[in-house]
């Protein structure tokens, strides 16, 4: 079985204490991704945001206290403006990555390999899943 590394909370669900600890105490292939690809991926699973801008910038005032006035001035600005791929790739160089780094580094320290993915348009992520499903050994024969 393949998870995302997320934490022991999904949104409001608790993940079961078991769950949580096979999935920290598992090797994992961390999967590296171009700023731009990862923006672009973004900008079409959650299509929502840019249809309604108002709803995402409610969320990014949020970050105000984390991340400072500055900082979260120019991502509305870049909403109101349209600048989508250079929000995005900024949220991500600022904000999720640096948070996904410490959490990584914290319950996931046993990456065992990095996979460069050049796409995650449906073929790339068709490959990413095949070279993931070769890395787990066969089931014996029952």
């Amino acid at each position: 079985m393949w998870v995302e590394a997320e934490s022991s909370k999904v949104g409001e669900v608790l993940l079961p204490t078991d769950l949580w600890r096979a999935m920290k105490a598992a090797g994992g292939v961390e999967l590296d991704v171009t700023a731009e690809e990862r923006a672009s991926y973004l900008l079409r699973t959650y299509r929502h945001f840019v249809e309604e801008p108002d709803t995402l910038k409610g969320l990014v005032l949020r970050l105000r206290h984390r991340l400072g006035e500055r900082v979260v001035t120019g991502w509305v600005e870049a909403i109101d403006a349209g600048r989508w791929v250079e929000f995005v790739a900024d949220v991500l160089a600022k904000h999720y990555d640096p948070a996904y780094r410490h959490s990584r580094e914290r319950d996931f320290a046993r990456v065992r390999e990095s996979l460069a993915v050049d796409s995650l348009d449906d073929d790339g992520i068709r490959r990413v899943a095949e070279v993931l499903c070769g890395l787990v050994p066969a089931l014996p024969a029952a």
